[in-house]
């Protein structure tokens, strides 16, 4: 143990110093708990150096030998990133992969990222792909020989990072885990604006919980056949069926039971979206109470301080949010950041070329990340290949009842966590259906989210909700 230890302390790569090595071997912590790892890891953390004076971490799990499976697993990261996403290699490890991720270089208060371009470089693309080249270098190093596989997973900003490998470093692997991805990055969060604006400037407390717990179980009992679902689900199969639901006389006369003409013209809002600006964008119905929804947007200063940061990055600390036109701030912040964040291209030629393979899936009740977005790129993708070829290297799903990432009123993962409890296999779990397409050409056609119970200190498998993939 010692002598890998030192091993790894010596490992080498341009602009880059090994800042730790542990050798971890008995985690008992309730991460560790939850996903079942058992297999001891070599954790190296690293600060990789760029040319214009700023920096990020890496840190890389390896099994130790006898536990590799001979494959790379890269990881995304979520939010504004600014530390390592420690489960992320858990579950990885657990799975036998060499594993790795990045904290993007994001400085824990992202205000100190303003005017910082090699800082939104590094969160756009340079450090997810530089993280790739380390981890699959450790391989080499450690091993003694290449991984037979690489692998990348990410959802919310790792969506972005999935994408974004896609697009610019096509040939970093050869399948892709793309999960409700932060794609349109700058489109996105003057979405959460649009939502945000609506509610501050009409509601000094934002929205009351009991009240929105009503107008749900509404929403629910109302669209649940039309949004292609059944009765007695607690969710929305497919709410981009659903149209601004307070356009509809019954529905408008019951939402005056419960709220405020205030509270109904922020709603009204909110459905309606920034159609002019962004039609790709709205709030979906079902969604009110789930994570980052209504109830988060309420809380008005930590939700701006969580997701804003990008409008401060391009237009200073002191920018107005709650009173400046959003149309221009859009449009400033679009022309500043757009080339370094979004992942919005449709060219997929070489990653398509190179044999890989794009699982793309979404939740039904994602508050914060409508899949519309995602499913239009997934539709203009099919434009530019055509329905077959896409299928062919590109796949797509909406999961009934999952939430953004992680959670959701049905589905609490498919697979991103790697909650033990969630079987490995193809139809239930995102990482074993992207492998067996990779290795053995299985094409995913449809794929099964785990409804869990609790069973004494426990989840369980429970029952599974099918979708279909396109």
């Amino acid at each position: 143990m010692k002598e890998k230890i030192k091993l790894l302390k010596n490992f080498q790569y341009e602009n880059t110093e090994v800042d730790s090595v542990q050798f971890i071997e008995n985690n008992t912590d309730p991460i560790t708990e939850a996903v079942g790892n058992t297999i001891p890891f070599y954790r190296v953390e690293l600060t990789v150096h760029t040319p214009e004076n700023t920096s990020f971490k890496v840190a890389v799990g390896l099994p130790i030998e006898k536990w590799w499976n001979g494959k790379f697993l890269g990881t995304g990261n979520g939010g504004a990133a600014g530390g390592i996403v420690e489960i992320s290699i858990i579950n990885g490890v657990s799975r036998g992969y060499v594993t790795a991720n990045t904290d993007m270089g994001v400085s824990q208060d992202t205000n100190n990222d303003i005017g910082k371009i090699e800082v939104w470089k590094n969160y756009g693309y340079r450090s997810t792909h530089i993280m790739t080249q380390i981890g699959k270098q450790l391989c080499e190093y450690f091993y003694h020989q290449s991984p037979e596989h690489s692998y990348f997973m990410g959802g919310s900003t790792g969506g972005q990072q999935a994408l974004s490998l896609a697009q610019r470093f096509p040939t970093d692997y050869d399948g892709i885990v793309c999960l409700s991805p932060a794609f349109n990055r700058v489109d996105l969060h003057t979405f959460f604006l649009w939502n945000w604006q609506h509610i501050h400037r009409r509601l000094p407390n934002g929205f009351n919980k009991d009240t929105l717990e009503k107008w749900h179980k509404i929403i629910i009992d109302k669209y649940v056949l039309e949004a292609e679902g059944k009765i007695g689900d607690n969710y929305l199969t497919h709410p981009h069926l659903i149209s601004n639901p307070l356009k509809n006389t019954e529905m408008y006369t019951l939402a005056q039971e419960i709220f405020t003409n205030e509270e109904i013209d922020a709603l009204f809002e909110i459905y309606e979206g920034p159609k002019d600006l962004l039609p790709h964008l709205a709030y979906f119905p079902g969604a009110e109470l789930e994570n980052l929804g209504l109830m988060d947007l309420s809380n008005k200063e930590q939700f701006a301080k969580d997701y804003f940061y990008v409008f401060r990055w391009a237009l200073g600390e002191n920018v107005d949010l709650l009173n400046t036109d959003i149309d221009e701030l859009y449009v400033k912040t679009k022309a500043i950041l757009a080339e370094h964040l979004d992942a919005t291209s449709t060219n997929l030629d070489e990653f398509k070329a190179n044999g890989g393979k794009l699982l793309n899936f979404v939740g039904s009740s994602d508050a914060i990340i409508p899949y519309q977005t995602i499913m239009n790129y997934y539709e203009e993708i099919k434009r530019v290949y055509s329905p077959q070829e896409t299928q062919d290297f590109y796949r797509f799903s909406i999961i009934p009842g999952w939430g953004h990432i992680y959670g959701g009123p049905a589905i609490l993962d498919i697979g991103m966590i790697g909650l033990k409890a969630i079987p490995r296999v193809a139809e239930h779990d995102v990482l074993s259906c992207l492998e067996a397409w990779v290795e053995k050409g299985i094409t995913p056609t449809k794929f099964s989210g785990v409804h869990l119970k609790r069973e004494e200190n426990d989840l369980v498998f429970d029952y599974s909700i099918d979708s279909i993939v396109t």
